[in-house]
């Protein structure tokens, strides 16, 4: 299979995880135009697929199935980005102003994909800002962010904590359920709420109480303000400071 390299657009079909971080930071390292995808279904697929364009797929082998024969063409043969680099003296590529770095699908349109992107002053930019000005982020921080949609925080939620030398704690609203403790097990300074994670911990509470430094939420989940007072109460989070933060990848991570 041909390598990727910086002329390329390559798209990752992933949920997220350890594999999806390790092949944005490939990706980045390599200088190729990136798209992400979760892995929701054929039909889902197919549109945006066909509306990018990419050389390169990238997806878990159980996922295959989802994709017709004209994009399993385009899987790369050996899994990651990381282990299809075009670049072979391992060096940085280095982004000049205005060049796509990512293609970034918007959200807001699910019946009509539309594909906006995303360049290099932008990505950098927004990141930092949503690192230090939103969250708070710095070296040592932890931060993570549950159940929020993926279209709306990847990458921006990763590249974030990149650029300000943060750690992203990775758990999903099922861990949480299965655990409720992961959640107090160490201090995390900034945890974003998702409305899943809410019900999840208001059926299960915990004591919150100094080891969430700031919590936040979409503010799109806001209308039923009675159960995100009593969720504050629950897990003693009274103390801690809290607020809105909606990302938008489609425009450039923007924060609300």
């Amino acid at each position: 299979a041909q390598a990727v390299d910086d002329k390329k657009t390559v798209c990752v079909i992933r949920a997220i995880g350890t594999e999806l971080i390790v092949e944005l930071a490939a990706a980045l390292q390599i200088g190729c135009r990136l798209a992400f995808l979760p892995p929701l279904g054929r039909s889902y697929l197919q549109k945006r697929l066909v509306l990018l364009e990419p050389e390169h797929i990238s997806l878990d082998e159980r996922n295959i199935s989802l994709l017709s024969d004209v994009f399993r063409e385009k899987i790369l043969s050996a899994a990651g980005i990381e282990n299809n680099m075009g670049n072979e003296k391992g060096g940085f590529f280095n982004y000049v102003s205005g060049r796509p770095v990512f293609a970034v699908f918007d959200s807001c349109t699910e019946k009509m994909p539309i594909i906006n992107d995303i360049k290099s002053d932008t990505v950098y930019l927004g990141a930092l800002r949503d690192g230090l000005i939103a969250l708070g982020l710095g070296p040592g921080r932890i931060y993570a962010a549950p159940g929020f949609h993926f279209l709306e925080t990847c990458p921006g939620i990763f590249l974030a904590g990149l650029l300000c030398g943060a750690t992203y704690l990775h758990l999903t609203p099922q861990d949480i359920k299965e655990n409720p403790r992961l959640v107090v097990e160490k201090k995390i300074d900034v945890f974003g709420v998702s409305r899943t994670v809410r019900d999840i911990l208001l059926e299960t509470p915990v004591n919150a109480d100094g080891v969430w430094q700031t919590w936040f939420r979409n503010p799109a989940e806001s209308a039923d303000m009675d159960k995100w007072h009593h969720f504050s109460r629950r897990l003693n989070l009274l103390k801690s400071y809290s607020f809105n933060l909606r990302w938008d990848a489609a425009a450039g991570c923007n924060l609300f």
